[in-house]
């Protein structure tokens, strides 16, 4: 509130698309596949605003009892190049200043999901908002998986929750 005036607080989180396919992992694509998620956000809040995301589980087969492991090559404290070697589900983001820091290196590092609510900070607005909302603010988050050549063929799943938190 300012002079008498109440403003209603509002916050906004779009995920698009909610759902995300692989194509199946073979030796004619390296074993190896990346798909894109656009976060979309608006709010007033005077703070902006944090998006965490977490894994409910690793990728698991739907039969079978399978998994696919975490990206190897880093970690949220420390990501890193994806480079030959590693395998994995991991991801990176398209904010180049989560907390103030270019963490993704803009969009060239990655890291594994955390498996803990309330999970890890993908995307901020940590500046000020004030005069005018953020309107429509999106940011990419690009996932990537890749496998042995001798991890089972199945179909496999998780689910990623996102939590977006107006700052006041």
């Amino acid at each position: 509130s300012s002079n008498g005036q109440l403003v209603s607080p509002s916050l906004s989180l779009t995920i698009s698309p909610s759902t995300t396919t692989f194509s199946n992992l073979s030796a004619g694509n390296s074993y190896t596949d990346s798909q894109n998620t656009t976060l979309t956000t608006s709010t007033n809040a005077y703070n902006g605003y944090v998006i965490r995301a977490y894994l409910t589980d690793y990728l698991r087969s739907t039969t079978g009892g399978f998994t696919i492991s975490d990206f190897t090559g880093g970690t949220y404290a420390s990501p890193a190049t994806w480079n030959g070697s590693e395998t994995g589900f991991g991801y990176t983001s398209s904010d180049t200043s989560i907390a103030g820091v270019n963490k993704f290196s803009s969009g060239t590092l990655y890291a594994p999901f955390s498996q803990t609510s309330p999970g890890d900070i993908v995307a901020d607005h940590a500046t000020g908002v004030t005069g005018t909302s953020v309107n429509a603010e999106q940011f990419t988050l690009t996932y990537k998986v890749k496998v042995p050549s001798t991890q089972a063929a199945h179909n496999y799943s998780t689910g990623i929750v996102y939590t977006a938190t107006a700052q006041y």
